[in-house]
């Protein structure tokens, strides 16, 4: 278990500065305190993240998950002054690589956290291969880690048909719903490889969906004609992956066509995720969702978690937020194993492979053999809304996915 320090927080440096410079295109900007004179005694770090574009909201909760852990911890990873470089990726491929390729070359980053989009996480990962230069994937589901030694991830994959939540998920509704499940999502990397691990899991489970559609990624503003589509499928649930803007607008519209109460939704905890819940309105609530965090995990990291985000930020965190908050962990065990390198690049990629488990914002971390992606439970929660406040209340427990 990592041992911190919890006190009174104030205002953080990196949401600031989120909050005041409008980074655009590969634009950047340095964060924290003065670095140390010695290499060796400051800890360079960049925040891959999209500041502006459709995910910009993930890409805030994201650095604030960071800026979190960094704020429990003194500012200090494994003993060590940190310096953060934020960079934009606008959720584009080709921005995202440029800014990656500036926070290795020219801002000379020992690491990179981060990274929402898997369009965006598969351009840049040949780079961080090439650099040899650790990446720690937060959001980004759709890009393979054992490619590369160097890449790595805090949240649960979805890079095959077999492995993430997806499958869990799509057995589970197999069994508790049967036939006729009908998918939907963005046409991107990210949502066809979580659409193919929930039909794996659903149709090995010897169910049969009644309809698919894809929607234009980024693009897509009106979904009344993929709604009427589903109306006209008469399916027994719909299964859909969105996430930040996207999300809001598909699921209003879902409850505007009369879909809400006549067929069940259920989605992934980016469908109706905190920071897009007060833009989604009641048009959420009810919404069944599947994840491997809630704010309602028991663990005394989890709930340390939650109050300093909620006292540092005002607001509530999300799956986002706790994904980056165990990568801002995960380097620290990492660098806690003092593992062999000349550089700290080296001692950290060095370090990952020793990973074994970790106390967490999602319970316990495991990290089993050579897989560097993590094991987390799988959880089914609700959206509910009392008093004009958002919960998400745990129903049931659906065990791991790794």
């Amino acid at each position: 278990m990592i041992k911190r320090k919890t006190r009174r927080l104030m205002t953080g440096t990196l949401g600031a500065t989120l909050a005041v410079v409008m980074l655009s295109g590969c634009g950047q900007a340095a964060i924290g305190g003065e670095a140390s004179a010695a290499k060796t005694e400051t800890l360079k770090i960049g925040v891959l993240i999209p500041t502006s574009g459709v995910y910009a909201e993930i890409g805030s909760d994201t650095a604030k998950g960071f800026e979190t852990y960094l704020e429990l911890n003194d500012s200090k990873i494994a003993g060590r002054d940190v310096e953060v470089v934020v960079a934009d990726t606008a959720g584009d491929p080709a921005i995202g690589k440029t800014a990656a390729q500036r926070l290795i070359q020219q801002d000379e980053v020992d690491a990179v956290v981060g990274v929402v989009s898997s369009a965006v996480g598969l351009a840049i990962a040949p780079d961080m291969d090439a650099k040899k230069t650790p990446l720690i994937i937060t959001v980004a589901s759709g890009v393979p880690v054992g490619d590369s030694p160097y890449v790595w991830r805090s949240n649960l994959p979805a890079t095959g048909s077999d492995v993430g939540a997806a499958p869990v998920v799509g057995k589970y509704l197999a069994e508790t719903v049967g036939d006729g499940v009908y998918t939907m999502a963005s046409d991107y990397a990210g949502g066809r490889t979580q659409i193919e691990g929930f039909l794996n899991g659903y149709t090995s489970a010897g169910a049969k969906t009644s309809g698919e559609v894809f929607t234009p990624f980024q693009t897509t503003t009106d979904y009344q004609p993929y709604l009427a589509e589903i109306k006209a499928a008469n399916p027994s649930a719909v299964y859909a992956f969105y996430a930040g803007g996207e999300a809001v607008n598909f699921v209003k519209q879902y409850e505007a066509f009369g879909l809400k109460g006549q067929i069940p939704l259920f989605g992934l905890s980016t469908l109706a995720s905190p920071e897009v819940l007060e833009a989604q309105g009641d048009s959420a609530v009810g919404i069944n969702q599947f994840g491997e965090w809630s704010a309602n995990i028991e663990g005394d990291v989890n709930k340390e978690f939650v109050a300093a985000y909620v006292d540092l930020h005002d607001s509530e965190p999300s799956w986002y937020s706790a994904t980056a908050y165990l990568a801002g962990q995960m380097l620290e065990e990492a660098l806690a194993q003092d593992a062999e390198g000349e550089d700290l690049r080296t001692k950290i990629m060095e370090g990952l492979k020793l990973l074994e488990e970790i106390d967490s914002p999602m319970g316990t971390t495991k990290f089993e053999g050579s897989n560097q992606s993590p094991t987390h439970d799988v959880l089914r929660v609700e959206i509910t809304r009392e008093n004009g406040v958002f919960g998400n209340k745990i129903i049931e427990n659906l065990g791991p996915a790794t």
